[in-house]
């Protein structure tokens, strides 16, 4: 086979699978992306949401069982490297989205006795200090919005917190995002749209 011909051949083939096969990628836990789009169907919950740009998919963890009904997902930044540190090198992810949806009627739980849960954890964090606690709409559902500092992990810097919470179909749902407090005006836009693109589908 002419040369030429062979090297266009494979570029078609390659062309093809890119385009059927890289439009949608499979995680697990019922974890799936379809372009810039993040979808969750699994035992436990159904949800999409826009991916910001930047974050990938980080840790995902799913337990559905008896004694517990428990799912999360992360989306980092990419890792960056600790300045401050000079004895060894450090690294850490300067932003984060999480979603987490647990059990709220085994726990006979409520938003005021998570948020309270929440808080008085908080108050014994480094640098915590609450900056606003408001009302916010997901998805047509009233959520309870707290927006707090803190200085958690190994982030060098003080980092910048919003955290939505609201209960739907007996379990409570949270979604979060934490960063250092240098993104915070660009990364709150970028949450925004996390938000606003924010589906139950079930």
């Amino acid at each position: 086979m002419n040369k030429l011909i062979k090297h266009s051949l494979n570029a078609v083939i390659l062309l093809f699978l890119f385009t059927t096969l890289g439009c949608s990628s499979k995680t697990s836990e019922g974890v799936t992306t379809q372009g810039k789009t993040l979808l969750v169907n699994n035992s436990l919950c159904s949800f999409s949401f826009e991916i910001p740009p930047g974050f990938k998919i980080g840790d995902i963890f799913l337990e559905n069982n008896i004694r517990e009904q428990y799912f999360s997902v992360d989306l980092n930044l990419p890792e960056v490297r600790n300045k401050l540190l000079k004895e060894f090198v450090n690294y850490y992810s300067p932003g984060n989205i999480s979603i987490t949806v647990n059990d709220a009627l085994n726990s006979d739980a409520n938003i005021q006795s998570t948020i309270s849960l929440f808080l008085e954890q908080a108050g014994k964090w480094d640098n915590f200090a609450l900056l606003d606690d408001s009302e916010k709409v997901i998805d047509g559902i009233i959520c309870r919005q707290l927006t707090y500092n803190d200085h958690m992990g190994s982030s060098p810097e003080t980092s910048w917190n919003r955290k939505l919470f609201f209960i739907y179909d007996g379990y409570i749902w949270t979604l979060g995002i934490n960063c250092d407090t240098g993104l915070k005006d660009s990364l709150s836009l970028q949450f925004e749209s996390v938000v606003n693109s924010f589906q139950i589908l079930k």
